[in-house]
């Protein structure tokens, strides 16, 4: 995927099966579009930190409720 806004991938690419959701490589996309993430398994996620670079973080705490979908 080349480099594009988040808003620009969520309007294009198919809503996520609910299989697909935990399933690795999903896009999961947060509330506001701006930030966006690679599905790991069905309990975190790879994404781009500034601070830290790429992470890997878990859905429970901070994401828990900042998850806008899957595509």
């Amino acid at each position: 995927i080349s480099r594009t806004s988040a808003r620009a991938l969520w309007q294009s690419l198919p809503e996520a099966t609910e299989e697909e959701e935990t399933q690795f490589g999903t896009l999961v996309f947060f509330k506001g579009l701006n930030h966006v993430g690679i599905v790991r398994d069905e309990y975190s996620f790879y994404h781009a930190s500034t601070s830290q670079g790429v992470v890997r973080s878990f859905y429970s705490g901070y994401w828990e409720d900042r998850v806008l979908g899957f595509r």
